[in-house]
């Protein structure tokens, strides 16, 4: 697990570099996609939470933000029992 979670930081970073590097206009926070179809609710739980620590990072790492979007993507899915967990997410990243 140490050596995914060290192989997504670097995926995160290097998309964010790349995305800074060739001028874009807009750039989109990575985030950890659950298929909407899963049941597991911890799954869910933890996807959120780690798409929350990747916009903190993707913030850190973004070079020129007076010249380029960055925007983040709200996780916690459409399920109406996981509503809470997109409410959170909403109101962690703004």
């Amino acid at each position: 697990m140490e050596t995914q979670s060290f192989d997504d930081y670097h995926r995160l970073l290097s998309s964010i570099f790349c995305s800074c590097r060739i001028g874009a206009d807009i750039i989109m926070a990575l985030d950890d996609v659950v298929s909407s179809v899963a049941v597991d609710d911890e799954r869910f739980e933890e996807a959120t939470h780690r798409t929350i620590r990747w916009i903190d990072r993707c913030i850190a790492a973004h070079e020129r933000p007076q010249e380029q979007n960055l925007f983040a993507i709200v996780q916690g899915m459409y399920h109406l029992s996981r509503s809470m967990l997109r409410l959170q997410a909403a109101n962690t990243i703004v």
